[in-house]
């Protein structure tokens, strides 16, 4: 358990960016089988992602960086040092983040560099395997983690 690897790609929609952030020792799980067992025959995810955090004077740390909710995340300037677990629909709404199994490039992103594929995360899709949007984000306090649920 914790031995994944994964990089979360945060939106910044008014400018267009997408700021990746490698997460090591996390716990990927993408069997879709553990997933309708735990969360029923109707769930449509088909991640099951564990980050864990610790908690400083400055808030919730997952590595190096600060987690701040979607809206603080938003409303900052500076998202390189942060990250959130943005979920929404795919389809029309461009405020979810999203995560892929692996190690990708730390260098921020411009949607427009991709826009043959209308934007990055659909170029992600069209490329590779693994691409999960995210739907859903818990935090867990007595063991410190994010359960971050993902199709």
């Amino acid at each position: 358990m914790y031995i994944d690897t994964i990089t979360l790609f945060n939106r910044d929609a008014a400018n267009g960016l997408w700021y990746p952030t490698v997460l090591r020792n996390v716990d990927l799980n993408a069997d879709r089988g553990a997933i309708m067992a735990t969360y029923g025959a109707t769930a449509t995810d088909n991640a099951r992602l564990h980050v864990r955090y610790r908690l400083e004077n400055c808030g919730l740390k997952v590595g190096q960086k600060t987690y701040l909710e979607p809206t603080q995340f938003r409303a900052i300037t500076n998202k390189a040092k942060y990250i959130t677990f943005a979920f929404g629909e795919e389809n029309g709404d461009l405020s979810f983040d999203f995560f892929i199994k692996g190690k990708y490039s730390e260098e921020v992103i411009d949607d427009s560099d991709y826009d043959e594929y209308d934007g990055f995360y659909n170029y992600m899709n069209a490329t590779r395997d693994n691409v999960f949007a995210i739907t859903s984000c818990a935090v867990y306090s007595v063991i410190p983690h994010f359960e971050v649920l993902g199709r």
